[in-house]
C-alpha cells in the first residue's frame, strides 16, 4: 500500500480521518475536529459508517492491525454526558497569555526536549525497521508515524490565540 497524495488539514481529527481511511476527511464526515457536528454529512464529528478504515480492509484480507496514539475522534456528547462537569484547571498551571517571560522560556526549552525525544524515537523506529527487514517482515509489516499537524488558520487571534 502506498499513499498518494495524502491530505493533511492541520487539525488532528479531520487529518486522522484521512489517514485512517485513505479518504478525504469531507468524504467520511470529518470536516472539522470531532467535537463539532453540524448537521451536515461531511461535519457529523464522527467517521461515518459507510467509510471504511485501513484497518477494517487489512483485517478482512487476514492482517492482524494494531494502533496507538491520540486520535480525537469522540463528539462532545460521547466525552459529556449531561451533568459532567470538566475539571478545573490543573493549580499553578496558567494561560500561556498570563506567564512570566521567564516561564515562557521554560516551556519553550520543554518544548525543545520534546523535539530531541522525537528525534531518539525516529532513530529506534529506523532500528525496528531495520530489525523487520532483517526477520524478513518489513514487506508484511506497515509502519506510520504521524507527529503534531501544526497550526491552524481556524483558530488565529479571532479565538484569543496568539498567532
Amino acid at each position: 500500500m502506498r499513499y498518494t497524495n495524502f491530505h493533511t488539514t492541520a487539525l488532528c481529527s479531520p487529518t486522522r480521518a484521512c489517514l485512517l481511511t485513505g479518504r478525504n476527511h469531507h468524504s467520511v464526515g470529518m470536516r472539522f475536529v470531532s467535537n463539532i457536528d453540524s448537521g451536515f454529512s461531511n461535519s457529523r464529528g464522527v467517521i461515518s459508517p459507510s467509510a471504511a478504515t485501513m484497518a477494517e480492509m487489512f483485517r478482512d484480507h487476514g492482517y492482524g492491525t494494531f494502533a496507538l496514539g491520540k486520535w480525537h475522534f469522540a463528539t462532545l456528547e460521547d466525552c459529556s454526558p449531561e451533568g459532567t462537569i470538566l475539571a478545573p484547571r490543573n493549580p499553578g498551571v496558567e494561560p500561556w497569555d498570563k506567564l512570566h517571560d521567564a516561564n515562557k522560556a521554560v516551556y519553550l526549552r520543554m518544548q525543545e526536549a520534546f523535539a530531541g525525544f522525537l528525534d531518539h524515537t525516529a532513530d529506534q523506529v529506523g532500528r525496528l525497521i531495520d530489525f523487520l527487514e532483517m526477520i524478513d517482515l518489513l514487506d508484511d509489516t506497515i509502519v506510520m508515524s504521524v507527529s503534531d499537524n501544526s497550526a491552524n488558520q481556524e483558530t488565529g487571534t479571532s479565538l484569543g490565540t496568539p498567532l
